[in-house]
């Protein structure tokens, strides 16, 4: 009985068809998506580059003397005005000088007003002086003219020639007055005018006893004590002008690219400069003014200028020439574009779009335009409301089912 059991249970087995094999369903891989919206994207442009002064240099005498007085201002760091008073030399000579040249020009004037005196006389006594020779000249041609008639005898005419040419005389000698004094005026005029010319320079000479800032500006360094005495040219010390501060900013081609440089009349692009200062991260702020005249040939980029701006109200301590500082130029705007995270590209200028109605993503090409810092700025292969997948699945294939979950949005500085 046990063996008949046996090959019965044998045949059972041998005889009754396989189980059905039901294949797995595939696994779904977890996937994060944002939708995709075109939008306005602001380039931003990172460099660095060290400030200089645009006006800087030393403040030199233009005359010669001891130094009287250093403004209490004038020191190494301060800030000095426009015209306000660095320097003052003894100006004893130079308004002796002046006192002197004063002197002589009054008496010069005091010349020609005399000159000027005799001139109207000698104007007046040559008017007589014509109205009697012409009298004269009348006489003489009547009593010629007696005596053809015999009405004259040679005495009344000799008498009349005699008088004619007293009075002939007498008006050129006048004549001859009038060019010597119209000689000496010429003179004394032009020795009047190197006086006032010598009078102007001294003036100028005593109002440069007075050094004076020729702009707003940070004192350097002072270079002048109290009782020194200075030559003609010496420098008192070292300024540059606040205000005009400027960085020099290399750019790559692909940089100048996003740059709208300035023209004439149109402000340029703004700027923001950042440096560390002791254990804090100060910024101000600037504009592009103008570019280099050539590519660097070492590193083929070009240098755009940007000037510092003023803040005398900001918290941040003035720039000063000579710090280096990191820059950030704003750019084009850029419109219709979409900007997307880094980790959403495949490699090279694919991403993976993702349909929700089925579960899986696929690969799509797309044109990036920029790389900022975290993220990706396309122009082309995207559409409005098309899901993104920003999950990192570089050998993705197309229709791979995925789990489909909402995306945190980037934030604006991956955007930059």
């Amino acid at each position: 009985m046990l063996g008949v059991g046996a090959a019965l249970a044998w045949v059972l087995l041998a005889t009754s068809p396989a189980p059905e094999r039901r294949p797995e369903p595939p696994r779904k891989v977890e996937v994060e998506v944002t939708a995709v919206t075109s939008t306005l994207h602001q380039v931003v442009l990172e460099s660095q580059g060290t400030v200089r002064a645009r006006m800087a240099g030393p403040v030199a005498t233009q005359v010669a003397g001891q130094v009287l007085e250093v403004a209490e201002g004038f020191t190494d760091g301060a800030l000095v005005e426009a015209g306000a008073l660095l320097v003052r030399l003894d100006p004893g000579d130079y308004a002796l000088a002046v006192e002197e040249l004063e002197q002589q020009l009054a008496v010069a004037d005091g010349e020609l007003a005399e000159v000027a005196v005799q001139a109207a006389n000698l104007d007046g006594r040559q008017r007589l002086a014509a109205e009697r020779t012409t009298l004269r000249e009348a006489q003489l041609e009547r009593v010629l003219g007696q005596r053809d008639q015999g009405v004259a005898t040679e005495d009344d005419l000799l008498a009349a020639q005699v008088a004619e040419l007293a009075a002939r005389e007498a008006k050129l000698d006048l004549e001859d007055q009038r060019r010597a004094l119209l000689a000496r005026q010429a003179t004394l005029r032009g020795a009047r005018e190197v006086t006032a010319r010598r009078l102007a320079r001294a003036r100028l000479d005593l109002t440069r006893t007075e050094v004076r800032a020729p702009y707003r500006a940070r004192v350097v360094r002072r270079a002048v004590a109290v009782g020194e005495f200075v030559a003609r040219g010496a420098t008192v010390g070292e300024l540059y002008a606040v205000g005009a501060l400027e960085v020099r900013l290399p750019l790559t081609a692909q940089q100048l690219r996003y740059l709208e440089l300035p023209s004439a009349g149109a402000g340029g692009s703004k700027v923001r400069f950042s440096a560390q200062v002791g254990e804090t991260r100060h910024t101000w702020t600037g504009v592009v003014i103008g570019a280099e005249g050539r590519v660097d040939v070492s590193s083929r980029q070009l240098a755009v200028i940007a000037r510092v701006e003023e803040d005398p109200s900001g918290d941040a301590p003035p720039l000063r020439p000579g710090s280096f500082v990191s820059a950030e130029l704003e750019g084009r705007v850029l419109r219709g574009v979409y900007v997307i995270p880094r980790s959403a590209a495949l490699g090279g200028a694919e991403v993976l779009i993702a349909d929700a109605q089925e579960g899986v993503v696929r690969r799509r090409p797309v044109n990036v335009v920029r790389k900022a810092v975290e993220a990706l700025v396309v122009d082309a292969g995207l559409e409005d409301g098309e899901l993104l997948c920003v999950t990192p699945l570089v050998f993705a294939g197309d229709s791979l089912p995925v789990s489909i979950h909402p995306a945190q949005t980037p934030t604006d500085e991956a955007q930059r």
